[in-house]
């Protein structure tokens, strides 16, 4: 058998056994929970700063991977570096052929689709940000409350999100 021993209505300890002044109280019951004399109920979940959370979420999903024309990708700072440099070797060099190395392995590209797969790249990348932007507007605003409509904003940042 548990006990609760309860100070100014809230649970200071819990206990196995009983002693004088504790509460027989439930596995689930612990420290912080409140008891009104009656009834236990948990605490109150501590405040998300929803701001920081979409932060944290557009940079996870930034830096998650994509997939252009078909070639999963890393959208690390040090990928997209890498991918931009290979489009500017492209764009000095029409006749170059590039090797690509994907997460599922190397791809071959001219420089035309070198060009347009950095472009591809960095609008999803920008894509993110722009999320990530109209997110904290509608945070602002009181439209975005949970961090589960957050959750659901990144689920795919290129397809419009109804704010």
């Amino acid at each position: 058998m548990r006990s609760a021993i309860i100070e100014n209505g809230v649970v200071a300890n819990v206990i196995v056994g009983s002693i004088e002044g504790s509460i027989p109280c439930a596995d689930a019951i612990s420290i912080g929970w409140s008891h009104d004399g009656e009834a236990f109920a948990p605490p109150e979940p501590e405040p998300v700063d929803l701001a920081a959370y979409a932060r944290e979420k557009s940079w996870q999903v930034r830096v998650g991977g994509t997939t252009v024309n078909g070639a999963p990708i890393q959208t690390d700072g040090e990928s997209i570096a890498l991918i931009t440099a290979m489009e500017r070797l492209a764009e000095r060099d029409p006749e170059r052929v590039f090797e690509f190395d994907s997460l599922s392995g190397p791809i071959t590209l001219t420089s035309t689709q070198a060009i347009a797969f950095s472009v591809a790249a960095g609008d999803w990348v920008q894509a993110t940000f722009d999320r990530r932007a109209a997110v904290l507007r509608a945070i602002e605003a009181g439209h975005v409350t949970t961090t589960a409509e957050i959750d659901a904003a990144f689920v795919d940042v290129i397809m419009p999100w109804p704010s």
